[in-house]
């Protein structure tokens, strides 16, 4: 499986788009200002991706993108699931309220690494201008260990609330980027999201929806979830 890259310098923001051909355009369109912006979730500043950094990232999600691909098409992972054409209505509609979050919506999940916990962020609107709200699961009973040693409970979900402005967002040591977004317009396709972690690693995951407030979690993240004016629609 093999996968061909162009690129066509526009503005100021990368976009990915990734098709079942297994043909992955790229087209470049960042500008990242090696700066401090306020962040409207705290009285303290984000760092603003350096270009080089934002470079390293974007490859490394190529990267990480074409090795799923090619394990998935040999069958020695889980396939990632497919996009849902309700996300793309979805979004356009919080486009509308919220334009700067919309890009971020949906129900984002990695379960096809082999020795990981299956991990899912799913990101909701709100509406508070520029805020997203988000919940993390991660599930300990699917992955692969070694014989003996124990395998640890589900931890509890959590539940955060991040603000994006110019495109990028940072909670804690997780930072957003609208480039770090795979673009897709054909049903059939997948749609990727790298998570930053720190300044070296990423976290991949795949979109499969829009996102969806489960009934039974703990009564503490429902209230959040409220309090924060997060929306499910």
């Amino acid at each position: 499986m093999k996968i061909n890259f162009g690129h066509t310098l526009i503005n100021s923001v990368l976009y990915l788009s990734l098709s079942l051909s297994t043909t992955l355009t790229i087209t470049f369109n960042q500008t990242a200002i090696a700066r401090k912006i306020p962040s409207k979730n705290s009285s303290q500043s984000i760092q603003v991706f350096k270009p080089n950094e934002l470079a390293k990232l974007q490859k490394k999600m190529k990267e990480e993108m074409q090795a799923t691909l090619d394990l998935a098409g040999l069958g020695k992972i889980i396939k990632p699931p497919i996009f849902d054409a309700n996300l793309k209505t979805y979004r356009a509609q919080w486009s509308k309220v919220n334009p700067e979050i919309a890009p971020f919506l949906g129900y984002w999940m990695n379960n096809w690494e082999m020795f990981q916990p299956a991990v899912t962020m799913v990101v909701f609107p709100s509406t508070v201008k520029g805020q997203v709200c988000m919940i993390e699961y991660q599930d300990n009973q699917s992955y692969i260990i070694y014989p003996g040693e124990p395998r640890p409970p589900n931890p509890i979900p959590r539940f955060s609330t991040l603000k994006i402005n110019r495109g990028q967002g940072q909670q804690g040591k997780l930072r957003l980027h609208k480039s770090l977004i795979s673009k897709n317009n054909v049903v059939g396709d997948m749609e990727f999201l790298g998570i930053a972690i720190g300044k070296q690693n990423l976290q991949l995951y795949a979109s499969n929806g829009i996102p969806k407030l489960d009934s039974s979690l703990p009564t503490e993240v429902i209230q959040k979830f409220k309090t924060n004016q997060c929306r499910e629609k």
